[in-house]
């Protein structure tokens, strides 16, 4: 995928979010700062090699961007999870890093209340 194709998923996957209503002001602030990474380079080559797109940033890392508690971004990520935008792929700890997170799209389960 190259950078414009991840900028163009990027677009669509911010849209979605919009779209559901469901999502709380701080999820959404969230979700729309976490899909800034799928445009890092690594991300790009691990769509390229597998066909889908990841995130790993670590949560102390989208409390800063974000000027969210640490407490608020754990709650967001899993409501994202539960409202079906992303999976979380393997869960980080001090020892292994960052949680991997990969974005779900197109997502149709947003009309359905949770």
């Amino acid at each position: 995928m190259s950078k414009t194709d991840l900028k163009t998923f990027k677009a669509k996957w911010r849209e979605q979010l919009f779209k559901d209503t469901k999502l709380k002001p701080s999820t959404f602030k969230l979700g729309y700062y976490l899909v800034d990474f799928c445009t890092l380079p690594e991300s790009g080559r691990k769509y390229k090699a597998q066909g889908k797109v990841y995130v790993w940033p670590s949560q102390k890392t989208l409390a800063e961007g974000t000027n969210l508690s640490f407490a608020t971004v754990s709650t967001g990520i899993a409501r994202l999870i539960r409202r079906g935008h992303l999976v979380r792929v393997s869960r980080g700890n001090q020892e292994k890093g960052s949680s991997k997170y990969r974005l779900l799209m197109p997502r149709r389960a947003h009309m359905k209340s949770r």
